[in-house]
């Protein structure tokens, strides 16, 4: 248990230079005389918290009564005159800041049910200087999944911490990062009496303030607004003048242009001439761009795991098992957990997931939804209209303009970029605008002030560091890269224009004319065709899966990436025969199951060429492929487990059907083979199954049983579980693969492929996969013809 500590207060420490000047002390003489280090003598005197056993010894040592100068001390005479006030705006403080509406909520919610502590950074994000490989390099560019996910290499601060420790605080955050949620927290957490108990808490949104037409001094608004809790005028500037109130001040950022003057002079006057008051003044980070004296700026980091895990079960706090459910369905895809970082944007999925039981399937209108939310939503929602050149835009205009920032940077392998790599093609649009005044406004647009422009509106592109900028979520990157590509397919899902609002009628009439002329609206068949030869490399993997989504028929796309992935076997004899033999294995394999028809005969054996391809190499150990296209074939991952763990299965058509005789016996659905959501899963029932049978391999058989009892037996929650079920299962693969029938299952193994070979191999089975995963897993339209072509030739050699 840590130890109490006492900090003297801003007052405290005068009186205590003054004492110890006057007595003559140096730190290492009452050191001495307190029988402590030196240091604790200087973390003292720097205002640091200290044991309180020194700190009252140190004041008696100074000849000065410790309560009087510790932080947060109330003198008896004080006390009584501010529980009085704080007894009055009770109400009104819980009336103001005890709830929220966010989004497209029918009804206020409770501020404690959702709140998730926030993080400070006490060294802002925009001013690291720092470069962009060593950017990359935090962001754990080689695990590119997980690329960007509230990656802060800065040590975060418990943002409450931070207010304590920083008597005068400027709170900055990108859009929806939860400033105004953390000072609604910072009230209702000080009106219970929970934090800085001896302060009363004073909120004011300063748009409200700054748009009072009587344009009142600080002090007045304030009177003004508590004037209802028959808080005097006298009371207040009591309250004030002894330091004791807590002003929280909401929304910096949102005061227009006209008033922010106005606005700065009061907020200076009054923090001035009150200054004994704790103050915390929150705005947006790209918006920031005043200096307030004695102010310390902090930035509000992005949520991490263990955030996001929390809000996700504040939010479901009522609803039994439901927060597992959602982590779990948020987890399995990396691009949208992104957006969880987001307190916004994760706010928005708890709604979509509320209202649904699961998130869209589509994910490319969860993106649309969520880019809307912070393009439009938000702000309107709140009446909060900002002054800024880049609003001079449409909203069109601002998502064709993303788009073309996305591709030109992201067909370059730039996810971080320079105002000076974007500055042509902002410079290029902006020309291409008819009703945007050229030549009095493009010559003063200053690239890199059009940048914060944009980042202060929306925060979908952002400052990374000190003139680096990156879209704020890969997610938005990779999908405005996706509908820049398909940029000439009429999209009526997205309902987006391409005139600006400002025209007038005859302007809007020649636009349609002009559009429906740009080649009748063909899909540019040149950018898909370039889009493919990226087939192989994993960074564009999620364009394809949201090109195919966006598309409104994908049949040709589909044809391309087929091409396309075929081509990666061309001149490469040895895999052309690899390829055959792996067909002539699933064409042989005797097996229980009943084919219906011609459709489900395709997807089978595409399932069966698929599991074979990879039984020996584990370029896809969760056997994601081939329970895509057809899930019996869970039964053959397990039956293959059984044939190298089992003494009495030595063939894959025996162990197949051992997998279906467990799961005829298995009356607990969530323990069938056929109901696993993983090849870890299965690897876990295959082990388990063995030891209740006692049928496991003698040479293996303790090691099994040590496994299953470290990591098939947790009871932890769900990712822990996830994490030890993939480990435990990842043991299982090792002593499996050591145990082939014969030497090797199939008669080849990697070892009879070069370096080149084996990496040929790799990428033609992520072509087949990242093609299937387009076909089957996005919300797509494509010709019945196309797909069956597809499947009937997947995994199958040119000749054949």
């Amino acid at each position: 248990m840590a130890k109490p500590s006492l900090k003297a207060s801003a007052k405290g420490l005068q009186q205590a230079h003054k004492a110890f000047t006057e007595q003559g002390f140096t730190q290492e003489s009452l050191a001495t005389q307190l029988g402590c280090n030196r240091s604790v003598i200087s973390k003292f005197f720097n205002g640091e918290n200290v044991w309180e056993k020194y700190f009252t010894n140190i004041c008696e040592a100074l000849g000065i009564n410790y309560q009087e100068i510790v932080y947060g001390y109330v003198p008896p005479s004080v006390q009584g005159f501010v529980e009085e006030v704080q007894t009055k705006v009770k109400e009104l403080t819980q009336e103001l800041c005890g709830t929220m509406r966010i989004l497209d909520m029918t009804q206020p919610i409770e501020l404690s049910q959702i709140y998730t502590d926030v993080n400070i950074l006490e060294k802002l994000t925009a001013l690291r200087r720092t470069t962009i490989d060593k950017l990359l390099e935090e962001c754990g560019y080689e695990d590119f999944d997980r690329f960007g996910l509230g990656k802060v290499v800065e040590k975060r601060v418990l943002g409450v911490k931070a207010v304590e420790k920083y008597k005068k605080l400027i709170v900055l955050g990108k859009p929806g990062s939860g400033k105004t949620t953390f000072l609604r927290y910072l009230a209702i957490q000080c009106n219970q009496g929970l934090f800085q108990p001896q302060l009363v808490p004073i909120f004011i949104p300063l748009k409200y303030f700054a748009e009072d037409p009587n344009q009142p001094s600080l002090f007045e608004y304030i009177r003004q607004q508590y004037s209802g809790c028959n808080v005097t005028e006298e009371e207040l500037s009591e309250l004030f003048k002894q330091g004791s109130a807590l002003i929280l001040l909401d929304g910096l950022d949102e005061v227009s242009a006209e008033y922010q003057e106005y606005t700065l002079k009061e907020v200076r006057s009054f923090s001035r001439i009150y200054f004994e008051n704790h103050f915390v003044i929150a705005c947006r980070i790209a918006a920031w761009e005043y200096t307030f004296d004695k102010f310390t700026e902090v930035e509000i980091a992005d949520f991490d795991d263990k955030q996001i895990n929390e809000f996700a079960r504040n939010w479901f706090q009522n609803k039994s098992g439901t927060s597992d459910k959602f982590l779990k369905c948020l987890k399995k895809n990396n691009r949208v957990y992104q957006l969880a970082v987001t307190p916004l944007l994760l706010t928005f999925l708890c709604l979509i997931f509320e209202e649904n039981a699961h998130l869209p399937n589509n994910r490319s209108e969860s993106y649309r939804e969520g880019l809307d939310i912070l393009l439009k939503k938000w702000d309107a929602k709140r009446g909060i209209h900002r002054d800024q050149i880049y609003e001079k835009l449409s909203l069109s205009r601002k998502k064709d303009l993303l788009r073309q920032i996305a591709y030109s940077t992201f067909e370059k392998g730039k996810y971080f970029f320079i105002p000076l790599e974007v500055k042509n093609v902002i410079k290029k649009y902006i020309e291409k605008i008819s009703n945007y005044d050229i030549e009095s406004n493009l010559s003063s647009v200053d690239i890199e002030d059009f940048l914060k422009s944009m980042e202060a509106q929306h925060g979908i592109i952002i400052e990374r560091a000190k003139g680096i900028y990156s879209f704020s979520h890969l997610t938005f990157h990779e999908y405005f890269v996706a509908k820049r590509i398909v940029s000439l397919v009429p999209q009526s899902s997205d309902q987006e224009s391409y005139q600006d609002e400002s025209f007038n009628n005859k302007n809007k009439l020649q636009a349609d004319q002009d559009l429906r002329s740009n080649k009748q609206l063909e899909i540019n068949q040149e950018e898909l065709q370039k889009l493919v030869k990226n087939l192989i490399n994993p960074k564009w993997r999620e364009v394809f899966l949201l090109v195919a989504e966006i598309l409104l028929d994908a049949s040709n796309f589909f044809i391309l990436m087929k091409e396309e992935a075929d081509k990666v076997l061309e001149g490469k004899d040895n895999l052309q025969e690899y390829v055959k033999h792996v067909n002539e294995k699933s064409q042989s394999l005797i097996h229980p199951f009943e084919i219906k028809n011609n459709l489900e005969a395709k997807r089978f054996y595409a399932a069966l060429r698929a599991f074979y391809f990879d039984i020996d190499y584990d370029i896809d150990p969760d056997r994601q492929l081939c329970f895509l296209l057809d899930s019996r074939t869970k039964y053959l991952t397990c039956g293959n487990c059984f044939t190298r763990i089992f003494k009495d299965i030595n063939s894959l058509e025996n162990g197949i059907i051992e997998s279906k005789k467990y799961d005829d016996i298995t009356d607990e659905a969530s323990k069938k083979v056929i109901n696993a959501t993983s090849a870890n899963e299965i690897m876990k029932i295959a082990v388990n199954y063995g030891i209740q049978s006692k049928r496991l391999r003698q040479d293996n058989r303790e090691e099994l049983e040590k496994i299953s009892s470290d990591f098939f037996e947790a009871n932890n929650p769900v990712q822990e579980n996830e994490d030890k079920l993939k480990h435990g299962a990842d043991r299982v693969r090792d002593i499996a693969s050591k145990k082939l029938l014969g030497d090797k299952l199939l008669g080849f193994g990697f070892k009879d492929f070069n370096k080149e070979d084996q990496e040929t191999l790799k990428n033609y089975y992520c072509a087949n996969k990242l093609l299937i995963d387009c076909l089957l897993t996005t919300d797509r339209i494509v010709s019945p013809q196309v797909r069956d072509e597809i499947l009937s030739t997947l995994f199958l050699a040119k000749n054949i």
